[in-house]
């Protein structure tokens, strides 16, 4: 039943908040000595880290002394380089950028099979950290690439 998937999230969501533990001082510590370092307490915070690390790979790709965008563009075809090469590509950086901020990033994850052997519905980013709040609680973010 579609309402019932928003009612789970919801609940889910009602339960972090009410669960939330508070960090110890030696946490507080480590997040004010490292300003790369983040909280990740639910969905919000993880789309933060995401979108910050993507704001660095923007600024890779064009704002660097020498812009990468050249790794994304086929100039022999003078045409972006497909889908998969951009979903590789960001991939690949979010790992390096997040890997030590306890953030794991898979590529072309398959997040509901079907039956048979036909391929079940795949994504391409799918990126996970441990909640804060709960070390038993995984919170997923899913990011669809769309090449131009």
């Amino acid at each position: 039943m579609p309402w019932l998937r928003s009612h789970v999230h919801q609940a889910t969501r009602l339960l972090r908040l009410n669960s939330t533990r508070r960090l110890e001082l030696a946490q507080i510590i480590a997040l004010l000595d490292d300003e790369q370092r983040r909280v990740v307490h639910d969905e919000r915070d993880l789309v933060s880290v995401v979108t910050e690390s993507l704001g660095r790979l923007q600024r890779l790709l064009q704002g660097h002394p020498t812009p990468q965008a050249f790794a994304l563009w086929d100039e022999e075809m003078r045409q972006p380089k497909n889908e998969d090469r951009l979903s590789d590509y960001a991939a690949d950086f979010l790992r390096r950028d997040l890997t030590q901020r306890g953030v794991i990033v898979n590529r072309e994850v398959e997040i509901q099979r079907k039956t048979g052997s036909r391929m079940g519905e795949r994504t391409d980013l799918y990126v996970q950290a441990i909640s804060t709040s709960n070390a038993r609680d995984i919170i997923t973010l899913i990011i669809e690439t769309k090449g131009c």
